[in-house]
């Protein structure tokens, strides 16, 4: 539910600054017209795990370049400012995150850096057994040499693993497992 409310506001906020279309050329140095709309069409796909069944909630939210302009009519829409709020839509993500999981659990956090923090009181190395992911994709960086944002997303592309389709009873049996093979209990974290 923190997830959601953390989401919807993101959403709301990005389409406030970022819903207008575009008309004309996009030629550099060309003007072009900026048109309200009503809004975005959007679809939500929330995920509860990752590809390696890690347990890290997420939403991917498809916006179509296609906007309905004040005029009735459909046009391009202009995504350059949605370019420039990217990170700010990250920031608030991450802080309205914090604010409902501390009012709902009244969870306490670490510090904040580049936008994130991490729930205190849960240790480095267990998130650590929960990021397969990331491990994967440092070990194909370290194995070939490489740095940097876009090495990064060829690694993420490289090894990723298939989906799998498991229930949720059997993800949590699979996490606990794992938990306890890493040396956690799960009933006192």
């Amino acid at each position: 539910a923190a997830h959601r409310v953390a989401v919807q506001q993101t959403i709301a906020y990005l389409e406030g600054l970022c819903a207008r279309a575009a008309r004309g050329h996009h030629t550099p140095g060309q003007p072009y017209n900026r048109i309200a709309t009503s809004g975005w069409c959007a679809v939500a796909f929330e995920h509860r795990t990752s590809r390696a069944d890690d347990p890290p909630l997420h939403t991917h939210v498809v916006v179509p370049n296609l906007v309905q302009c004040v005029d009735g009519r459909w046009s391009a829409w202009d995504t350059s400012e949605a370019y420039r709020q990217a990170s700010t839509g990250g920031y608030l993500y991450q802080a309205v995150l914090r604010g409902e999981l501390t009012r709902r659990l009244g969870v306490k956090w670490g510090g904040v850096r580049r936008g994130v923090a991490e729930i205190e009181g849960v240790p480095a190395g267990l998130r650590r057994v929960f990021s397969t992911r990331r491990q994967a994709i440092e070990e194909h960086l370290a194995e070939h040499g490489r740095d940097g944002a876009r090495a990064a997303q060829v690694a993420a592309l490289v090894t990723r693993p298939a989906k799998t389709h498991r229930t949720d009873a059997e993800l949590r049996q699979q996490w606990r497992d794992r938990a306890r093979a890493a040396g956690f209990s799960p009933r006192r974290i």
